[in-house]
């Protein structure tokens, strides 16, 4: 699979992803990332810089479109996908609000107990849920979502495929 590709499989979030296909999904963004980085010490500019944003939106499509991908190999929909971010905003919305209830103000500054469980809280959740996506076998046979993946981890989406087969040529008899 070429790097063209992989970067078409990472755009597209029809087909499937397994483990293997996550980690290469993982290692180029992060390659992405530290290049940008990189970039960023050399010029002087900041993480925050408004240039950056639709690069940082590029490459969060790129990351929902691989733990999608992953999630179809399992045989599970992306709607769950929806579903974990929504419990996860209305648990670390309720743990900022009990926990600033229960502090002081200062205890809330970056550094801070209060902030320091706030994030602890925030993100063992989110490290657990990855840590699933990562470990939960996938299917080993084709499901709804597409082949079973091959070659560094991915396949295409079942209409994909199948609109791949009917524009071939056909052999003349």
């Amino acid at each position: 699979m070429s790097l063209n590709t992989t970067l078409t499989a990472l755009l597209d979030p029809r087909g499937r992803t397994n483990r293997k296909g996550l980690l290469v999904a993982a290692g180029l963004l992060l390659a992405v990332e530290l290049v940008i980085a990189l970039w960023i010490w050399m010029t002087g500019r900041s993480f925050g810089d408004v240039l950056l944003w639709p690069i940082k939106a590029v490459l969060l499509y790129m990351a929902v479109s691989a733990a999608v991908r992953r999630i179809h190999d399992i045989g599970l929909s992306a709607w769950r996908l929806l579903g974990a971010f929504l419990v996860l905003m209305v648990w670390s919305f309720g743990l900022a609000v009990s926990v600033m209830l229960n502090v002081s103000p200062e205890q809330m500054a970056p550094g801070q107990l209060g902030s320091t469980i706030v994030t602890i809280g925030i993100a063992v959740p989110m490290v657990g849920a990855m840590l699933w996506l990562h470990f939960a076998p996938g299917k080993l046979k084709p499901n709804e979502f597409g082949p079973v993946p091959t070659g560094l981890g991915f396949s295409e989406g079942e209409e994909k495929a199948r609109s791949a087969t009917r524009a071939a040529p056909v052999a003349a008899a």
